[in-house]
């Protein structure tokens, strides 16, 4: 199916008295999965399918199908018409205008099977060698994905681009006098050429052989340097209520708090569709409209929400270029692109030089928990004790508490070594004053 037989497809949404989008995919995917040297598990997948969005006055209706005939993609548009008919009207509802617009992914690469398992057995051997104390290497993984899309409407879109990207995780298990640790690292890139399978296998077993003998510490209020994994996994939760779509339904702090302050003027986050390399990186969004960068927090000053066509419409703004999709079964939300903190000037071992007493948090459980409204969050924690200036021993069993907006307005310092974890990035953060509860 070609982009051309996609829009001979449009007129008849027309002659049936509506508007109509087409969003076609293409994809295929493999995971490979290694133990003590052998493949223990592989999967490969291939997928197609088309969602149709149709609109009938105010009102829009959504159908999907994975059969990509002419034929069959005539009866899924007619089915989206029918079931606008009977769906509630919106007078915010709309299809956006747009262009013509095609890119070819210049990173989509052709590599061989063999390349695939020698770098994931490299990760194993890596972090199985990397001390005596690392008991198995219970998992390495890798996969990859390629993937095409083509949407058009009667509203003037045509847009067509490929993408892909390519990860792998590692996890290491480490033992010593009958405890316990284990270590998770991952990466997820764009070009496999990027991919450093060997730190990847590294870092998994020192994150387990460096926790060994942790304990817990005494409940006081502590700074804490957050490590910049941590600092991303923080900011997936708080970019999910930088939505306006949680906005509108009343499930973000952020409600209500444009031009006004909601974290420390050291903190700047951004959300860039453009950005070279993103994961997350396309010509358009899932519904057509042009990916940009987006300064939503301006030094710690609230500007603004990410929005799809929808939302922008009820809200009175242009798309951001947020309009998101879980493949063609799906029809639009509204989610972020690569989203990252700005990264400061400071260094890790400046932070932790800089403390008399803290905690350096390299493990958090339970962000999932945080509620999106009041922002208050109560977080299983593990890391590093900080006494004049050094890291004196591991530390688990801990919980911090807070608040999102208190932890964000209390950083105090931010570092330069921003990573993309996926499509979430932060550098390290020192955050003052800190509740911990432990022992």
């Amino acid at each position: 199916m070609k982009l051309s037989d996609l829009k001979d497809i449009l007129p008849l949404a027309s002659q049936l008295g509506a508007k109509a989008e087409i969003y076609v995919t293409y994809g295929k995917s493999m995971e490979l999965i290694v133990s003590n040297q052998k493949i223990e598990s592989l999967n490969r997948n291939n997928s197609q399918g088309v969602g149709v969005r149709a609109l009938v006055g105010d009102k829009m209706g959504f159908a999907f199908s994975t059969e990509l005939s002419k034929e069959s993609i005539e009866a899924t548009l007619r089915q989206s018409i029918e079931n606008a008919k009977v769906t509630a009207p919106d007078k915010f509802n709309i299809l956006p205008v747009g262009s013509r617009i095609k890119q070819e992914d210049s990173l989509q690469e052709e590599i061989t099977f063999e390349e695939k398992l020698e770098k994931v057995m490299l990760a194993e051997k890596v972090a199985r060698e990397y001390d005596p104390r690392i008991l198995k290497v219970q998992r390495s993984a890798y996969g990859d994905a390629t993937s095409d899309v083509m949407i058009v409407s009667t509203e003037g879109v045509e847009a067509e681009y490929q993408s892909s990207y390519f990860q792998s995780y590692v996890i290491a298990l480490a033992e010593e006098e009958s405890q316990r640790e284990e270590g998770f690292a991952f990466d997820v890139v764009r070009s496999f050429d990027k991919m450093n399978f060997r730190d990847i296998g590294e870092e998994a077993a020192d994150k387990a052989v460096s926790m060994l003998g942790a304990r817990p510490i005494a409940s006081e209020k502590l700074p804490i340097i957050l490590d910049r994994e941590i600092a991303a996994e923080v900011l997936s939760v708080v970019a999910g209520i930088l939505s306006a779509r949680a906005v509108i339904k009343q499930k973000s702090l952020f409600a209500d708090k444009v031009g006004q302050k909601v974290a420390s003027p050291l903190v700047t986050i951004i959300d860039d569709g453009t950005m070279e390399g993103g994961i997350s990186t396309a010509i358009v969004d899932d519904e057509g409209t042009p990916m940009q960068r987006t300064v939503l927090v301006d030094s710690g000053i609230l500007l603004g929400y990410y929005h799809n066509s929808y939302t922008a419409n009820r809200m009175g703004v242009t798309s951001t270029g947020n309009g998101t999709r879980y493949g063609s079964r799906s029809t639009v939300g509204c989610g972020p692109t690569n989203i990252y903190i700005q990264p400061g000037i400071a260094n890790k071992e400046e932070m932790i030089d800089s403390l008399s007493r803290g905690l350096l948090i390299n493990s958090v459980m339970g962000l999932h928990t945080a509620n999106p409204i009041s922002g208050d969050f109560s977080l299983g924690a593990a890391g590093f004790l900080i006494e004049e200036g050094k890291l004196v021993r591991p530390v688990r069993g801990i919980t911090i508490a807070g608040n999102l907006i208190d932890l964000l307005s209390k950083v105090t310092r931010v570092g330069s070594d921003l990573r993309m974890y996926g499509s979430t990035g932060a550098p390290t953060l020192l955050v003052d004053g800190i509740s911990v509860s432990g022992e």
